[in-house]
């Protein structure tokens, strides 16, 4: 078989399994790591308590999902390719989440 072939197969399969955890994750928590991921690569400006805030917050809504943490990297992992797949997009919808995520957690 090819290697190419090996290759593409292979991310199908991850892209595939990642896209099931990803529609069975709790949606608050899908959210969470979204706006987790634009606070670390977006370059949003957040003040240094609005940061802490949210990964205060993005700990207790993982904590609160009951998923393992294979599936929880598994999320993440997801989360950060829908970034790297589309910066700009990602950044302008997900930046709304770290306020209700915040709020969310409280």
């Amino acid at each position: 078989m090819n290697l190419k072939l090996i290759a593409a197969l292979s991310v199908a399969t991850l892209l595939t399994a990642g896209a099931v955890l990803a529609q069975s994750a709790p949606p608050d928590l899908v959210s969470a790591y979204k706006a987790g991921v634009a606070a670390a690569k977006c370059n949003l400006g957040l003040d240094p308590a609005k940061e802490s805030a949210l990964g205060d917050a993005v700990q207790r809504t993982e904590q609160k999902s009951g998923l393992d943490q294979g599936a929880l990297d598994a999320l993440w992992s997801d989360t950060q390719a829908a970034f790297d797949a589309d910066n700009a997009g990602f950044c302008g919808a997900a930046a709304g989440e770290i306020d209700k995520t915040i709020a969310r957690a409280k």
